[in-house]
């Protein structure tokens, strides 16, 4: 064999050597890559999880058969809920009567949370059958001005409930008129408010606020409310202002 050939044929293994190299080197980089992937995808599923974890942890930490937290909760109203968890599982109707009003209290009273004068807060505590009347009136009322304070001085500068406390409390049975039926269609009878007599708390609270922007000194700041059970859900069928008349 003459030398060229020789040197042509040494330079041909060589080259198939460097592509059998240059393969094995590919197939380990999609290996690797592939193994790199499964990894990831791995490692965000298993984020994922925990994050549905955490969600389901604390979707079950601030809600129960009855109630849910509201909408952007401060730390002192998640506090107030988790004792109004803590009611409704042990079945305690007094402890129970006396969260819904300190959750309302610290919702409703709160602007610091909220997005605008329609969003009024603790409304899942007032009396399912009141709701719509007791809404219309408080956008006329406490809320009326909220929108003006949004703009003006932000959301953050804006007062917060800080603390309720338990004054006194003791059972009754409070009257309840549900709304009249003012539909054309009614009869006359219809027309008339319905009042049912039902088994109540009468709970007197103070509450304080972190003023924040906002001179509070107008502000209401202590209520007899009324929390009535409607058909084991303990809601409230009115609230007295201090030497004042009912708001509901």
């Amino acid at each position: 064999m003459s030398r060229k050939k020789h040197r042509t044929l040494k330079v041909s293994v060589l080259l198939i050597l460097a592509l059998i190299l240059a393969g094995i080197l590919s197939v380990l980089a999609i290996s690797l890559n592939i193994r790199n992937i499964k990894a990831k995808e791995a490692a965000k599923q298993e984020e994922e999880d925990t994050i549905v974890e955490t969600a389901s942890a604390v979707d079950s930490q601030y809600t129960n058969k009855y109630y849910t937290i509201g909408y952007n909760p401060t730390s002192v109203n998640q506090a107030y809920f988790e004792e109004l968890n803590d009611a409704v599982e042990a079945e305690d109707g007094l402890n129970t009567a006396l969260s819904v009003v300190k959750c309302f209290v610290s919702e409703f009273y709160t602007w610091s949370n909220k997005d605008g004068g329609y969003d009024v807060g603790g409304m899942q505590y007032i009396f399912s059958e009141k709701q719509s009347d007791f809404e219309s009136t408080v956008r006329n009322g406490f809320y009326e001005d909220l929108d003006l304070y949004l703009t003006q001085i932000g959301r953050e500068h804006l007062q917060s409930v800080s603390a309720v406390n338990i004054i006194s409390y003791e059972p009754e049975t409070y009257a309840v008129a549900l709304p009249a039926d003012t539909s054309e269609m009614a009869e006359e009878e219809d027309r008339e408010a319905e009042v049912l007599e039902m088994e109540s708390y009468a709970v007197e609270v103070s509450w304080e606020y972190n003023r924040g922007y906002v001179d509070v000194s107008d502000f209401q700041n202590e209520a007899v409310f009324h929390v009535v059970n409607n058909n084991g859900r303990w809601e409230i069928g009115g609230i007295d202002e201090i030497g004042g008349d009912t708001d509901e």
